[in-house]
């Protein structure tokens, strides 16, 4: 049997759904994909920083200087806006303290040149761009990225890549002028309901979060950048819903590190209610999807808090048009339009859904087919250049 090194990249060391979710998404899918008869498959993470994640039941990670030690057949990034990031923005991100961010904040806004260097040698960086590697400084035979998205600000080394999926067509098309090794995607995790299993979601989540989404609800999320101008607005539109219809509000952090911070501004929300508003804690990433799976609308600014939804066939709408990865997201693979509302509208969006539900379900679940084939096209690439690889 014939034995493959994968290295699985990614901001794994931080506590954001998508972030989190991401590797093990994408391992499952390559186990069921692949012949295990012929291949094994040996996987090592890396991220920013070396990490624990077990807490929320991520996998543990190694911090990038060990990919340029390590001999790996497969290096992949994950997923994510990782085009257009920098070693600041990563940095920050990482941050376990929230003090300690604000402060290194204020450095930034100062000295930004300087902290751009300082974070790049944290970070153990080698290359102009965090997750833009050089494939010849890096153990491997083959390099990929998968359904990754962000505008190119250095076009260095990404003709070297062996195969790299886009998951907006603005960017894809940038990228497919660089390297012909090119595919359009939608975000992997669409796959995410075909590949981890209801009773793997149930055995992962805790009775004491399933007796609290007993109720049928609505979820909303968003973070604390957006929130902070728009919150008074929701808890109008809120108070609106749960006094005039069935239906209960979750509130759910999904974001937790600093720069998305959801908790912040859904806390300020929840202050407002006695009851029937529920504030998810800190949850596990199975649980996690269970509250996504069993609610009945998502309302949100989170880009995997929408692929998720789609994937469980869940209606959703945007909260925001000030994202540009999302907005550039949901112009290629929207099942409604427009898929965005504004904040003082939640109430009247929700009515209506109410009148269009068994319509709009219904165009969720065609287009959901369609982005499935797709996904799968993608991932069937990646495994052919995975067998190449030894």
């Amino acid at each position: 049997m014939k034995k493959i090194k994968i290295a699985l990249v990614g901001a794994f060391d931080r506590n954001n759904f998508g972030d989190v979710l991401m590797p093990i998404v994408f391992k499952k899918q390559l186990l069921k994909s692949i012949d295990e008869t012929e291949f094994e498959l040996v996987f090592n993470y890396y991220s920013s920083t070396s990490s624990n994640m077990e807490y929320i039941k991520g996998e543990n990670s190694q911090n990038i200087s060990f990919l340029y030690k390590e001999k790996n057949d497969v290096v992949i990034i994950v997923g994510g806006d990782v085009l257009a990031s920098n070693y600041t923005m990563m940095y920050m991100s990482s941050q376990k303290s929230h003090i300690k961010y604000f402060m290194l904040r204020l450095i930034n806004k100062f000295f930004p040149s300087w902290f751009e260097s300082v974070a790049k040698r944290k970070l153990f960086g080698r290359t102009p761009q965090p997750w833009i590697f050089d494939k010849d400084m890096l153990m491997c035979n083959r390099l990929i990225y998968n359904t990754v998205g962000g505008t190119i600000f250095n076009e260095q080394f990404i003709d070297r890549i062996d195969f790299i999926s886009i998951r907006n067509s603005i960017d894809y098309e940038k990228v497919k002028s660089i390297n012909a090794n090119s595919f359009f995607s939608p975000d992997s995790m669409t796959l995410t309901s075909k590949i981890i299993e209801e009773s793997e979601i149930n055995e992962n989540t805790s009775d004491f979060i399933k007796n609290k989404l007993q109720s049928p609800y609505i979820i909303i999320q968003m973070n604390n950048s957006i929130g902070e101008s728009i919150y008074k607005t929701v808890i109008l539109e809120i108070k609106k819903i749960i006094f005039e219809t069935n239906y209960n509000v979750v509130l759910l952090p999904i974001g937790f590190a600093p720069m998305h911070d959801d908790q912040v501004v859904l806390k300020k929300i929840f202050r407002e209610f006695k009851n029937r508003v529920i504030l998810m804690p800190e949850i596990n990433v199975y649980e996690t999807l269970y509250t996504l799976k069993h609610s009945f609308y998502f309302i949100g600014t989170s880009l995997h808090g929408i692929v998720l939804s789609e994937s469980f066939g869940i209606p959703y709408v945007l909260l925001t048009n000030k994202l540009r990865k999302l907005n550039n997201y949901l112009h290629d693979w929207n099942y409604i339009d427009p898929f965005y509302i504004d904040p003082s509208f939640i109430y009247s969006n929700f009515v209506s859904f109410l009148k269009n539900r068994d319509y709009l379900v219904k165009e969720l679940m065609r287009v959901r087919t369609k982005h499935f084939k797709l996904v799968e096209k993608n991932f069937d690439l990646i495994n052919q250049i995975i067998k190449n690889a030894i």
